[in-house]
């Protein structure tokens, strides 16, 4: 049974998520690995708030977002059952992570640069070390399974008659690269600008593809009884913009 409200619902999250996290990525600044040059530019950054709270809500938004496209796929993909809870649970820790930067590591920078006590800076130097190796772990983690759930949601399109193909394969390759670039950015060049630009570039595909999932949601012709079905079971004829009707 196919919820209409539900899955356009999801087209309309996918589509705001997708606008917020391209935003909050560009408007965030390149943070140098040296904590005595990443807390000014924390601290000195106007927009560091308003930044990471649109990075956070485009969390939550993943939540709607991936449990409605889940329910536009009727050929109990096993892959779908499994990428849902994934993508979830990693949105949640993704808020978790980006919270940090908005109080934690925001209160360390601010009274890093408004103090002048070199034991103080010391000791907020300290805290800033041994915090935020948590932080990138948190990141990478949660991003890693994004980027694979991301891979399964594609695979499972390429059976689903409602996505046209390219938007599946578009899936699975936009996660395979965003995996990639996050490991090479994050490990490989770590700490550099270098490893900002290439964990932002790759992470394009990925964006595009939760666009195009998000438009085929929106167009698609749903009816509340109908059922979609698998391109092996004759649901060829169920494209985008076709009328849909019960099997």
């Amino acid at each position: 049974m196919l919820d209409p409200r539900l899955i356009r619902g999801a087209g309309v999250g996918a589509l705001v998520l997708a606008v917020m996290q391209i935003v909050g990525n560009a408007l965030h600044p390149p943070l140098p690995g040296d904590p005595t040059q990443a807390m000014p530019i924390i601290a000195q950054t106007t927009l560091w708030n308003i930044v990471h709270l649109d990075i956070a809500v485009s969390y939550v938004l993943f939540i709607p977002f991936v449990i409605g496209a889940a329910a536009s796929f009727t050929n109990n993909s096993p892959l779908v059952r499994i990428g849902t809870p994934l993508i979830i649970v990693a949105a949640a820790i993704g808020l978790a992570q980006i919270l940090t930067h908005l109080t934690m590591f925001k209160y360390l920078a601010d009274t890093y640069v408004a103090t002048s006590d070199p034991a103080l800076r010391q000791n907020i130097v300290f805290l800033y070390n041994v915090l935020w190796p948590y932080a990138v772990a948190l990141e990478v983690a949660h991003l890693l399974v994004i980027d694979v759930a991301g891979v399964m949601f594609g695979i499972a399109m390429l059976d689903e008659a409602l996505y046209p193909q390219w938007v599946g394969q578009l899936g699975a390759a936009g996660g395979i690269i965003a995996a990639v670039g996050l490991l090479a950015g994050k490990f490989g060049f770590g700490g550099t600008q270098r490893g900002d630009v290439i964990f932002g570039v790759t992470l394009i595909p990925l964006v595009i593809w939760i666009i195009a999932t998000g438009i085929v949601l929106l167009r698609a012709d749903l009816e509340p009884s109908g059922a979609l079905g698998s391109r092996e079971s004759g649901g060829d004829a169920a494209k985008l913009g076709t009328p849909l009707s019960p099997t």
